[in-house]
């Protein structure tokens, strides 16, 4: 029921109003009260929150326009429809300003009063609905917020948040205190001995299930971690990096204290599953905007740990003085070899392969140059172990890749090795990328084949080989030249032939036998493939017979 009250001083309109109101069955109106003037009104809507009022505007002590504001003042839900006998323009604005829904003349017309209400209530209607749902998106943000406050923390650690007052704004929302002094810690997990992990855990599993796993079980004593020391804030960045907010409860030399002792129990925690962390911390800083600067020196510094043992911590200070990042962008550059290893050509590799070497400091520091190839081939081998492979499946007796390059004397040497293990593995990658996709083609025309060709469809060979539709008819299409519909096509015309030709079944029957609906159809596309209908290819096959 939508809740009323009726306000006018003149007696017989008030009744008349009152009449019209009742006779309006299909708009299910519960008429609460009738008031005579502004003041007894004011005390009545404020009692009984109505949905609608129908106000008079010219009215003793206080008018209809002086009670609107007032009301909306304190319920802004409550529509008005206010009436007058005068057509004042003016009354029509402060109507429109005051926002309220409707203004009609007496004397009133029934029409047109039944239509304004039609109008209130839906829109009454319409704002109950948006106000359902913002409660439920409401409620959906507060379940989520632990969700919430990590995509935050993710933002604020990659840049995408920069203003300080955007940054303390978001963190009073989120309830996290914000620290005056704070370093940004970097986790990463070495992914590079999985195997050896697979056979500590579960040698079953298969590469990407078990990162998952590993991944899970460092998530998990680092939140752990950071339960008993709230100093400590972890973000996920993904499933390989965690950055970890140091808020400084103390002095510098007392945090990192506390931050030695926070890393050294997840290390020593994560080696009893065979598990080998890499640490990079950064500076100490004061504006948390710029958390992201300290964040991108983690990454950076994170990068010659294959110079330091496993599980050392590497702060600024341990990076050798001739490592400036303003030479070279290491994540570019691992993000681009990740790319040519799995989707570029053997021209694109050696040529990117070979511009990294122009790099003209490189050129007059050995150092720095032998820490660059190691870096590449530590990139090269991350592709490896993402792919489920290693460098022995690759190289076989070749030996260990970082053991061979130290044996090069010339830049020339190492340059050519290096262009061809990125060749080597170029092609291990997509040569067993390609036997499995042909195997999945294999595996579609197989499904059709055993099959009953009237149960075959696109749907159905993706439900029992578990992969998506889209994805399968990709493949097909790349390896066969034509869609899985066109082969189901043409084994539904090879089985139709065989019907036609060696058997007496009535031309509909075949229709159904190979799962169309229509006999007319199903000549159309028989035409279309044979060059004549089934009655003619029928008549030929028995007379050549």
């Amino acid at each position: 029921m939508y809740k009323i009250v009726a306000v006018d001083d003149f007696q017989p309109d008030l009744s008349k109003l009152r009449d019209m109101l009742g006779s309006f069955t299909d708009l299910q109106l519960d008429l609460l009260d009738t008031c005579e003037n502004g003041v007894q009104a004011l005390e009545s809507i404020l009692l009984n929150e109505p949905d609608i009022v129908i106000c008079d505007i010219e009215m003793p002590f206080m008018s209809g326009l002086e009670l609107c504001s007032q009301v909306k003042e304190k319920l802004p839900g409550v529509k008005f429809l206010l009436c007058s006998m005068y057509g004042k323009f003016e009354y029509a604005q402060k109507a429109i300003h005051l926002e309220s829904v409707g203004y009609i003349l007496k004397p009133i017309d029934s029409r047109e009063l039944h239509d304004m209400l039609v109008k209130l209530i839906k829109q009454i209607q319409s704002e109950s609905q948006l106000a359902m749902e913002y409660e439920t998106l409401k409620n959906a943000v507060r379940g989520n917020q632990p969700i919430l406050t990590q995509g935050f923390l993710k933002e604020l650690i990659c840049g995408f948040v920069r203003h300080e007052w955007e940054c303390k704004e978001k963190m009073q929302y989120f309830a996290i205190e914000v620290p005056e002094r704070f370093s940004v810690v970097l986790m990463e997990i070495d992914f590079t001995d999985i195997e050896k992990i697979s056979l500590l855990l579960d040698n079953s599993a298969d590469t990407m299930e078990l990162r998952c796993v590993i991944s899970s079980k460092i998530r998990e004593l680092i939140s752990s971690s950071a339960e008993t020391s709230p100093e400590f804030q972890p973000v996920a960045i993904d499933d390989q990096h965690w950055a970890v907010i140091h808020g400084y409860a103390s002095s510098d030399k007392d945090a990192n204290l506390a931050a030695a002792r926070f890393i050294a129990g997840i290390r020593e925690a994560a080696k009893t599953y065979g598990i080998s962390l890499a640490f990079a911390m950064s500076d100490p800083g004061d504006n948390i905007a710029d958390i992201h600067l300290l964040y991108k020196q983690c990454r950076y510094i994170a990068r010659y740990k294959y110079l330091f043992e496993k599980g050392s911590v590497i702060t600024p200070n341990d990076i050798p003085a001739d490592a400036s990042p303003s030479y070279l962008d290491f994540n570019e550059i691992q993000s681009l070899i990740k790319y040519h290893m799995n989707a570029g050509t053997k021209e694109e590799i050696s040529v990117y392969i070979n511009s990294l070497f122009q790099k003209s400091y490189l050129k007059n520091d050995e150092l720095a140059y032998k820490n660059f190839c190691f870096f590449i081939i530590v990139c090269i081998q991350y592709v490896l172990a993402e792919n489920g492979e290693t460098f022995e499946a690759v190289l076989g007796d070749e030996g260990n890749p970082f053991k061979k390059l130290m044996d090069f004397s010339t830049i020339m040497d190492s340059k050519t090795w290096i262009t061809d293990i990125a060749l080597s593995v170029h092609a291990h990658i997509n040569g067993r990328t390609s036997t499995k996709q042909i195997a999945i083609v294999e595996s579609v025309e197989r499904y059709i084949r055993e099959h009953d060709i009237r149960d075959v469809s696109l749907d159905s060979i993706s439900s029992n080989l578990h992969y998506s539709s889209h994805y399968l008819n990709y493949l097909y299409r790349q390896h066969r030249g034509k869609s899985i519909f066109d082969y189901i096509c043409h084994c539904k015309i090879n089985t139709a032939k065989q019907l036609l030709h060696g058997t007496m079944l009535k031309l509909y029957e075949i229709t159904e036998a190979v799962g169309y609906s229509h006999t007319s159809y199903f000549t159309s596309v028989f035409k279309k493939h044979v060059g004549m209908t089934p009655n003619e290819y029928r008549l030929r096959k028995h007379h050549d017979a």
